[in-house]
């Protein structure tokens, strides 16, 4: 796990030596690597590079949810999430989110949803059609296909002289309904709503959106 040559992919990021298998965490090419899980039984020092990797974004993710929860439990009200939501600095810190995201509206479905389903729960339920956790979503397919009408529907002349026929208008929309962020992302957005939304508030009650490291350098997926 620690040499080879899809050492770089599977990390995300360059390691520290080039052994004759590929980049390596470690400087000896050896058989007896340890283990990229972290064990609860061996002290820190004894862990590997990618168990400690590991290791952090598990406790990353739990302090994450554990956020979420308190969010959606009534630590911070429905007309402070809301003001959050619509602040400049949520809807300009739009990277690598469909053209269709709307800040007061899938950010704060997107909370609710890891609230009641699990952090990144939206990725499989958007795929497995029909699911009931998806009934009356926002990110049901065809509550996005109306908001995306709706919402590029103001500016149908501007786009219409790019489609032949209404059949490529159609199929634009279907495009861009396909489209949805990637687990890191999600993370990632989730962690910022986080941040803004707890950053008055005392103790473990506030989340420090550090950054995440295991999610490769940059352009991150």
């Amino acid at each position: 796990y620690g040499n080879g040559p899809n050492t770089q992919n599977t990390r995300g990021s360059k390691g520290e030596y080039e052994t004759s298998p590929g980049t390596s965490c470690y400087p000896e090419l050896t058989k007896s690597l340890p283990s990229p899980l972290p064990d609860p039984c061996l002290p820190l020092h004894e862990q590997s590079i990618e168990a400690v990797g590991v290791a952090s974004a598990i406790l990353r993710r739990v302090r994450l949810m554990r956020c979420i929860l308190n969010i959606a439990s009534g630590k911070v009200s429905a007309e402070e999430l809301n003001k959050i939501s619509k602040s400049p600095l949520m809807r300009q810190s739009m990277d690598s989110l469909p053209v269709w995201w709307c800040p007061w509206i899938h950010d704060l479905s997107l909370l609710v949803h890891a609230s009641t389903r699990g952090l990144f729960s939206i990725i499989k339920d958007r795929k497995e059609s029909g699911l009931n956790s998806m009934t009356g979503s926002v990110f049901a397919r065809e509550k996005l296909l109306k908001h995306i009408q709706s919402t590029f529907g103001s500016t149908s002349e501007k786009v219409s002289h790019k489609m032949s026929s209404v059949d490529d208008s159609a199929a634009w929309i279907a495009l861009l309904a396909d489209e949805f962020p990637s687990m890191n992302i999600v993370e990632r957005r989730l962690a910022f709503l986080c941040a803004m939304a707890t950053e008055n508030l005392d103790g473990d009650l506030r989340f420090d959106n550090l950054p995440m490291f295991d999610h490769g350098a940059w352009p991150r997926n």
